[in-house]
């Protein structure tokens, strides 16, 4: 499997095409599991954005990349988007989380051979974090909560089979180390976490798919939950022959969750969408867009949340209003979308296959951004700072693969 630009593999239904292991993309405004990350480059964002006036333990394995590997550009902020790190060596950020705009960590893979990747932004740079990598061979993280300074939780996956992962990754953070915690792999055929959401520390939440080398299936979606002591496996719907849970995020001011992904039956592949309504999972209608599938998911509160990713060769948006979801028109635009984050029902943010896509209330547009070659967005996040807000888009460029970190505020 190659690291850095994930290329599809061949046999694997069209929602399983892999993008950059990532995450959870999404943006809680609680205490604690807002989410959110970076700083910022000496290179100016695009003219023409409509959103520039918006409202404002020990590793197991390798060792963390150098400074120098970094090549951070600058630190600050601006109204528009600025690289902030183009990382020299081999590897892909995926997803992140803040606690604060002080405290923040951005989570991935590095190494051409992978390795699980944490950097933690202290407010002024981003320093790398030693993570557990307990296969040795292949390890990869793609999903990552912050609950508090001293409690994080990362997520992913371990050891290579057939281009995906053999066992289900997860790690914790406990204010001092890393550390990787036993989760289950219920499925020889392979398994993998693709994104993590706490309601709590003692209820944490890490959704993805088993039998996820199966071309054809039954390949189910996988859920595990932690509830302070360890992790286990929650029932899920199964409404296709394959299925897979690829984002998740808590429901302010609830105890609830959505998630998203997709199933496959024969040929058609639509989105899958489920709810955590305190007891169990249910499945909710979504609109049956052909070849859909959704790879990331957002909430503001139990009436307004957004899911994003794909319908065949274009972006696929959709917005929850209470009632029922459906499709949001779009400019045009190629590729996929891979994570949503909200700031609130005028501001939010998508980005993906070289897109950085913003809702301001009334209608989404592209949004221009200094795009180094072949950059790939696969994480997004927005978080309230004392002077305003800050967001941030992580993910990799160049042609092998090297992490990419961008910021802008207001």
């Amino acid at each position: 499997m190659e690291h850095g630009p994930w290329q599809p593999r061949p046999s694997w239904p069209a929602h399983r095409r892999p993008r950059r292991k990532r995450t959870v993309i999404l943006f809680a405004a609680t205490a604690g599991l807002a989410i959110g990350v970076i700083t910022v480059s000496a290179r100016s964002g695009s003219q023409s954005d409509p959103a520039a006036g918006a409202p404002a333990a020990a590793a197991a394995a390798a060792s963390p990349a150098s400074a120098a590997d970094q090549q951070v550009r600058a630190a600050g902020c601006a109204s528009g988007w600025l690289v902030q790190q183009e990382g020299a060596s081999a590897g892909t950020l995926a997803a992140l989380s803040a606690v604060t705009g002080t405290d923040a960590w951005a989570v991935g893979s590095k190494g051409i051979a992978a390795r699980t990747l944490a950097e933690r932004w202290n407010g002024t740079r981003w320093v790398p974090v030693p993570t557990p990598s307990p296969d040795g061979t292949f390890d990869l993280l793609s999903g990552v909560t912050a609950i508090s300074a001293s409690d994080a939780w990362a997520v992913g996956g371990q050891g290579l089979m057939s281009g995906s992962t053999a066992k289900t990754l997860t790690e914790r953070w406990n204010g001092i180390s890393w550390q990787a915690v036993p989760s289950p792999s219920p499925s020889a055929a392979g398994n993998e976490l693709y994104g993590v959401a706490a309601l709590s520390p003692v209820s944490v939440w890490a959704v993805g798919g088993d039998d996820v080398t199966s071309a054809s299936g039954p390949a189910q979606t996988l859920v595990l939950r932690w509830n302070g002591t360890s992790w286990s496996r929650v029932a899920t719907p199964d409404p296709g022959t394959y299925n897979v849970l690829d984002g998740v995020a808590r429901i302010p001011g609830t105890s609830r969750l959505w998630a998203v992904g997709a199933q496959t039956t024969g040929s058609r592949s639509t989105p899958l969408i489920v709810s955590w309504n305190g007891v169990r999972w249910i499945s909710v209608p979504a609109p049956a867009v052909a070849m859909g599938a959704l790879q990331g998911v957002a909430a503001l509160g139990p009436g307004d949340a957004w899911a994003v990713g794909y319908a065949g060769t274009v972006p696929l948006v959709l917005h929850w209003n209470g009632t029922l979801w459906s499709r949001v028109r779009l400019p045009a635009a190629a590729g996929a979308l891979v994570s949503v984050a909200a700031r609130s029902a005028t501001d939010a943010w998508a980005v993906g296959d070289g897109l950085i896509m913003h809702w301001n209330g009334t209608s989404w547009s592209a949004v221009r951004w200094p795009r180094p070659s072949q950059a790939y967005l696969s994480g997004t996040a927005v978080v309230a700072t004392p002077s305003g807000w800050t967001a941030w888009a992580v993910g990799s460029w160049g042609a092998r693969g090297q992490p990419l970190v961008l910021t802008r505020c207001g």
